[in-house]
């Protein structure tokens, strides 16, 4: 099951298909993933050269119309490392 190294959190399962694909592609054999800045803020590192994997993320994004806040929900392609 692949999952977020830094938060622990589980990835969905169309996120783990394509994680699993790029594991496939690139031969990874571990399922811990987390983005570039994530591993650098733990004093981590991504290998030169090293591919991302591009999963999907739902996120609310928040913004002011006529001084009332509304929040829409969007879906952004992340990339992550194995």
């Amino acid at each position: 099951m692949n999952f977020n190294y830094i938060t622990n959190a589980i990835y969905s399962d169309k996120n783990q298909e394509l994680l699993d694909l790029h594991a496939a592609q690139y031969e990874l054999n571990s399922n811990a993933w987390a983005g570039f800045k994530q591993w650098a803020d733990n004093n981590r590192k991504v290998k030169k050269g090293a591919k991302a994997a591009r999963i999907q993320m739902i996120c609310a994004k928040k913004y002011t119309k006529d001084g009332e806040e509304k929040t829409f929900t969007v879906c952004k392609t992340v990339a992550v490392f194995n």
